[in-house]
């Protein structure tokens, strides 16, 4: 008898403790409340900062990720455009002849030119060109353009009278040659001629050779040579120094 009597105690004490908690709990959300709905204007306010902040941490997240997203990409882009780049033709072209005739080439038939010793006559003519491949893949030809000038100085855009179209079968194979025929006559008044003779003016001579790489990119490259007369003779050289008609990488069209 006495056994149960202490069980119902405890079990009372136990129910009289867990009232107290719950109602202290009841107190606390109570006061929670009053405190939330006088001071909700300053909760309100923290919260649009946090927000705020955890916003703006993101976007830097986000901005620093794609600035090295795109660093990456930019870098893969320049390392693929250097591996083609050193697949690609290097074309040279070489300063040509320029020689004596007594009248302009016949479009059809043979002529006869002879070496030229001093100024050129009325008419010169430049037989051929020739072309060299020192890249390491071949050059497709498709063109090839040549024109001429009396200046001071070379036209930053030469102009071009003959174009020769080229076909498929002219290829320049790795460190292979071309040359192009072109049979171009050049026809000089009496006054360029007095001008060349005076060394006022120069004899400009510009080409331009257009092909296909491997990649099937048309590329073009350009040189020009100046005639002059230093002494007593008459030949093609580089001007001031810098070779035009160095090997050189097409630029791309």
């Amino acid at each position: 008898m006495r056994r149960y009597w202490e069980l119902i105690a405890v079990g009372l004490v136990g129910f009289i403790a867990l009232s107290a908690i719950l109602f202290s709990l009841y107190k606390m959300t109570l006061a929670l409340g009053s405190f939330v709905e006088s001071h909700n204007g300053a909760i309100t306010a923290i919260a649009s900062i946090a927000v705020a902040v955890f916003t703006w941490t993101l976007w830097q997240s986000s901005e620093k990720m794609w600035i090295v997203t795109k660093i990456a990409a930019d870098a893969a882009e320049l390392s693929a455009k250097a591996a083609i780049g050193v697949e690609l033709p290097i074309l040279g072209i070489d300063a040509p002849d320029l020689n004596r005739i007594d009248a302009p080439v016949p479009k059809d038939g043979p002529y006869g030119s002879a070496n030229l010793e001093g100024l050129p006559d009325r008419y010169s003519v430049i037989s051929w060109m020739h072309l060299r491949n020192a890249g390491r893949t071949p050059a497709f030809a498709t063109d090839f353009a040549i024109g001429w000038c009396i200046a001071q100085v070379q036209p930053q855009k030469p102009s071009f009278d003959l174009v020769v179209p080229l076909d498929a079968g002219n290829i320049i194979e790795p460190k292979g040659e071309l040359d192009v025929d072109l049979h171009y006559t050049i026809e000089l008044t009496e006054s360029q001629r007095d001008a060349l003779r005076t060394k006022n003016q120069f004899l400009w001579v510009s080409a331009q050779f257009k092909y296909r790489d491997f990649l099937n990119q048309t590329r073009v490259v350009t040189a020009s040579w100046r005639w002059s007369n230093p002494s007593g003779g008459i030949y093609f050289f580089e001007r001031g120094g810098i070779s035009l008609n160095a090997a050189q990488y097409g630029q791309p069209i």
